[in-house]
């Protein structure tokens, strides 16, 4: 009789069914040989003393192929999106900027043309030749360059970070399969 007790996949079990499906190819067996393809992959792993599952039968084994490719592909259109929305954020912050630099150069230039002398009229021969004002502007747009490098320093180590941590994550994977590998060549 059936223990009843659920055994879950383990990676080592993954990585074998995954390895047995890509030596069978059972979506190739054409119309009606699919689920015998299958139950072909499921024989083959319950013979394998590897496979610490007893009992495979066809149907579960297309069941957890067809988790395993749902899953990845879920992780792969979420890494899309993230790198996306990090696009639309920084081209967001891009545009910020330049707005905000574009409001302090026209309130500047607004003074300098409300500026006006004590008969009323503007004075504008002697306030374009004021060095006080160009200093005045070059150190607003000194100030604002300053802030958008920095702004940029913090999104590329954000990045930065990203990118490592992913490719720590790739190396992880690929260690854990290649132990999963000299497993099995040690095994045969």
């Amino acid at each position: 009789m059936v223990d009843g007790k659920r055994k879950n996949f383990t990676d080592a079990d993954d990585a074998l069914l995954l390895k047995q499906i890509i030596a069978d190819e059972p979506y190739t067996g054409g119309y009606g040989k699919v689920m015998e393809r299958w139950q072909e992959v499921a024989d083959t792993l319950n013979a394998s003393d590897e496979f610490s599952r007893d009992n495979l039968t066809a149907k579960t084994a297309q069941n957890r192929f067809n988790l395993l490719l749902a899953t990845t592909k879920r992780r792969l259109v979420d890494e899309h999106r993230h790198t996306q929305a990090n696009a639309k954020e920084e081209t967001r912050t891009k545009a910020l900027a330049d707005e905000k630099a574009g409001v302090v150069v026209r309130e500047l230039a607004i003074q300098r043309l409300n500026r006006r002398n004590p008969s009323g009229d503007e004075d504008t021969l002697k306030s374009s030749q004021s060095p006080n004002k160009f200093a005045k502007l070059a150190e607003v747009l000194r100030e604002h360059k300053e802030k958008e490098l920095e702004l940029r320093r913090e999104q590329w180590e954000q990045e930065r970070h990203d990118r490592l941590a992913a490719e720590a994550q790739r190396r992880e994977d690929q260690q854990r399969l290649m132990q999963v590998l000299t497993w099995l060549v040690e095994k045969k």
